[in-house]
């Protein structure tokens, strides 16, 4: 891709306040930008994904919408413009949690887990672990153990 269209992607995920609802720092989001690739599915009820299947991509849905439902808990909510699915199987190495049908045409950004893992991964982990090196300095919380820090370090990201 070029810069300019890098920029286009960049500024329509933007809007659509996509990262940060993935929380990844400033200096990965023109990576992932370069990184997505345009998947369109047209076909009603057709299945982007299965409950159990391998965490192999994340989705960014830029027009239509997804149903997600799940075995043990039925429906669990439908997706529209702007939302995003599959990034916590990707992150964590996880199977999908749900099936995921499309209810009206679509149109998504996918970021494959292999383009992830090599570009995005390592900065989303540093971002982790400064955000855990700075609770660490605190004095409210000089006696938690890492995988607290951790934990909070999660909580507190959406904040």
């Amino acid at each position: 891709r070029t810069h300019d269209q890098v920029s286009v992607v960049h500024a329509e995920l933007s809007k659509i306040h996509t990262f940060e609802k993935i929380h990844i720092p400033p200096d990965a989001e023109m990576s992932l930008c370069k990184l997505v690739t345009l998947e369109v599915l047209s076909k009603i009820d057709k299945v982007a994904f299965r409950e159990g299947d391998p965490s192999d991509k994340f989705y960014i849905i830029l027009e239509g919408s997804i149903r997600l439902e799940s075995k043990d808990r039925g429906y669990i909510g439908t997706l529209y413009e702007g939302d995003v699915l599959g990034e916590l199987g990707l992150i964590h190495h996880h199977e999908r949690s749900a099936t995921a049908w499309i209810e009206d045409p679509v149109q998504l950004l996918v970021l494959k887990k292999k383009d992830y893992d090599k570009r995005i991964k390592p900065l989303h982990v540093y971002s982790e672990q400064a955000r855990v090196r700075e609770f660490s300095v605190l004095s409210a919380f000089s006696g938690w153990t890492e995988e607290k820090l951790n934990a909070l370090s999660i909580v507190t990201r959406d904040k």
